[in-house]
C-alpha cells in the first residue's frame, strides 16, 4: 500500500498543482525515461530540478487528471519495483476554444526505502495510446508565458 500511495500522491500532486507533495515523492536524485512521449534521452537530476521542471510543464492547463491504476509491486528489501497502468487527460483553453489531449500507458517505477518512506529512483512512462492534440503542452506552455513572462 506504502508504494502504490507514493505513486497516487504523484499523480494527484500534478493536478492539484502541489508541489511540495510531488517532490516529497522522490528520493534526492531521479531518473525519468520518457523516451516514449518526448522521445531524446533518459534524464538524470536533482529532483528539485525535475519538480521545477514539472511546475513549468503543467503552468498553462486549465486542468490535468492523471488516473493510476492496476499497481503490480515487487519489493525485495528496501528497493521496490510497480508497474502501474496511466491515463493522463490535460485541458488547455486557447483563444475561446478548449484543446485536450488524453494519453494511456504504463509506469514502471523503483523505488528505495528511506527512513520516513518510500521514494521514487526511477521512473518510466510507456505510452500506449494517445488521442486529441498531442500540441497541448505547447500551447499551455505559450498560455503560461502570456500570463507570466517571468514565468
Amino acid at each position: 500500500m506504502a508504494l502504490s500511495d507514493v505513486l497516487i500522491r504523484f499523480a494527484c500532486s500534478i493536478d492539484a498543482r502541489d508541489w511540495a507533495a510531488y517532490r516529497s515523492c522522490f528520493a534526492d536524485s531521479i531518473e525519468i525515461d520518457y523516451r516514449s512521449l518526448i522521445g531524446g534521452e533518459i534524464l538524470k537530476e536533482p529532483s528539485d530540478a525535475w519538480t521545477e521542471r514539472a511546475r513549468q510543464s503543467f503552468a498553462g492547463f486549465d486542468v490535468t487528471q492523471h488516473l493510476s491504476s492496476n499497481h503490480v509491486h515487487r519489493v525485495e528489501g528496501d528497493r521496490a519495483h510497480c508497474t502501474a497502468y496511466i491515463r493522463a487527460e490535460h485541458f488547455v483553453t486557447v483563444e475561446g476554444a478548449q484543446e485536450s489531449w488524453t494519453l494511456g500507458g504504463t509506469y514502471r517505477a523503483e523505488f528505495a526505502r528511506s527512513r520516513d518512506d518510500w521514494k521514487i529512483e526511477r521512473l518510466a512512462l510507456d505510452v500506449l495510446w494517445s488521442r486529441g492534440n498531442p500540441d497541448v503542452f505547447a500551447l499551455a506552455a505559450s498560455k503560461a508565458a502570456l500570463e507570466d513572462p517571468k514565468a
